[in-house]
């Protein structure tokens, strides 16, 4: 008998499956003295503090840091940018760019922050297709053309017309 008087009865042990932790997220560091030539693919956060010349495919975050020198194409979730990239960057989700970044080349992100001092020389493509270009109505029936003065329109009848020569 406990102290309020209620039996303690013994419990049958679970029998639910035990879900294995989660993976931890690990991340990489590629030193600031070292230059890396070369392809890397993989998942994962990467912090490159040095010079990378190379493709780089990474499913997680990227963080160029200030001082970094990167030449190739990189692909990546996210992608932080301190230092120098000379090629075509991917984001599949967004890019920053820190006041300290320079970059040279193309930009392919469907969001990106650019800090006031960043310096960017190349294009951005911020979707997967390129809006299509919208006609204008040339018809003399839906717009009278700006030549024609005179058109019989309700437009034209309600709004006086103004002339250098109606000043003064």
């Amino acid at each position: 008998m406990t102290i309020f008087g209620k039996k303690k009865t013994p419990q049958a042990p679970s029998t639910a499956p035990v879900k294995a932790p989660a993976p931890r997220k690990t991340t990489t560091y590629f030193g600031k003295n070292m230059t890396i030539t070369g392809n890397v693919t993989g998942e994962g956060d990467f912090i490159i503090l040095g010079g990378f010349e190379g493709d780089f495919d990474l499913k997680g975050q990227l963080q160029i840091s200030q001082g970094a020198n990167i030449k190739g194409d990189i692909k990546a979730d996210e992608i932080s940018v301190n230092g120098r990239i000379e090629g075509t960057i991917t984001a599949r989700n967004k890019i920053h760019l820190d006041s300290t970044a320079r970059i040279k080349g193309h930009i392919h992100t469907p969001k990106i922050s650019i800090l006031d001092g960043a310096v960017f020389d190349g294009d951005i493509q911020m979707s997967g297709s390129r809006p299509a270009v919208a006609k204008v109505a040339t018809s003399a029936s839906t717009s009278p053309s700006l030549k024609d003065k005179n058109a019989a329109s309700p437009a034209a009848a309600s709004t006086p017309a103004f002339t250098t020569a109606d000043k003064k």
